[in-house]
């Protein structure tokens, strides 16, 4: 057995503050087909609460930025990720049917309710947010570690107090027991990466795997979207290619991706440009770069070597005819 530290391999130039980096700084409250009375008086509300209990708050009609949602009873569409949900349920009525959206309220909605249920989603939300900065971050951090040193061996990422992953770049497979969503939800927290012995590598590659890179790509995206804090990139990066399908699969990201590849840009400017936060470019440009996808432009942009003339010898038939017929 070979032991492979952490510390071993090269840095992206990438990390994540400890769990109570994570923190949310300001709560943004939204609705979501709740009655119109309700949403004119919560919108009121949270202009009233903002600031009380050292809790700052907005309202925003982009569920994607929002951390509390207030839905109807019996709500069962899918919230945005680390989004908690809040039914508006009449006092006394049972519970319709279908799967929970998380904290309840009683219409009609006051000051005194409201306060007390954004007390408990913010606390909700704060526990996401750190567990996502142990699990994704933890994980997001090892793999793209392995892919920068342009690791093709088999690693064994130990995962804390559950089933043992294997990253196998030489087949860009994540191989384990673990879903995609389990890998994100902070659940798995990554120990030191290693070297596996013939016998574990086999028994794990034998489990089902994940594509490496949509691995990285939805790590880096969980990791923007809870806003936990990433390394300063300095300096402008570009797209030396277009990114893979799932880098994309969420809104804003194309046109991130767009804007990088039509010229170099420093994080603040993608921000700016791509409305979406600092964080969010940050692990974006992370997770390409150690894909091999972005670079910065002193390197993107640097000098060519001109290639050396072929020797007239070596140069083949088709090539000879053509010079010799003037078809160039």
């Amino acid at each position: 057995m070979i032991d492979l530290p952490v510390s071993s391999l090269p840095s992206t130039g990438v990390s994540a503050a400890p769990a109570s980096g994570a923190a949310v700084t300001t709560l943004v409250i939204g609705a979501a087909e709740i009655p119109v009375k309700e949403q004119v008086l919560l919108r009121s509300l949270v202009r009233l609460l903002d600031g009380r209990a050292g809790l700052p708050l907005q309202f925003s009609d982009d569920l994607a930025q929002c951390h509390v949602v207030f839905v109807p009873d019996g709500w069962t569409r899918r919230l945005p990720s680390l989004c908690v949900g809040v039914q508006l349920r009449a006092e006394g009525a049972a519970p319709a049917d279908g799967p929970s959206a998380g904290l309840v309220v009683s219409p009609p909605l006051r000051a005194t309710n409201v306060m007390a249920v954004l007390d408990a989603a913010a606390a909700l939300v704060a526990d996401r947010a750190a567990a996502v900065t142990r699990g994704p971050a933890s994980l997001f951090l090892a793999l793209t570690r392995l892919a920068a040193a342009r690791e093709r061996r088999a690693t064994v990422l130990p995962v804390v107090d559950g089933p043992w992953l294997c990253a196998d770049f030489a087949t860009g497979l994540l191989h384990g027991r673990l879903s995609l969503d389990e890998l994100l939800t902070g659940a798995c927290d990554i120990g030191e990466p290693r070297r596996p012995t013939a016998a574990e590598a086999e028994g794990l590659k034998a489990q089902p795997g994940l594509r490496l890179r949509d691995v990285i790509w939805s790590a880096a995206h969980r990791l923007g979207e809870a806003g936990v804090p990433a390394a300063e990139l300095r300096g402008a990066y570009r797209l030396q290619r277009w990114p893979d399908a799932v880098a994309l699969s969420r809104p804003g990201y194309p046109r991130l991706a767009a804007l990088l590849t039509s010229r170099p840009m420093n994080c603040a400017e993608a921000c700016a440009a791509s409305g979406l936060s600092l964080d969010t470019v940050r692990w974006f440009l992370a997770a390409g770069v150690a894909l091999g996808i972005a670079a910065p432009a002193e390197a993107t942009d640097a000098p060519r070597l001109r290639e050396p003339a072929p020797n007239p010898a070596q140069r083949s038939l088709l090539g000879r005819l053509r010079e010799r017929l003037k078809l160039w």
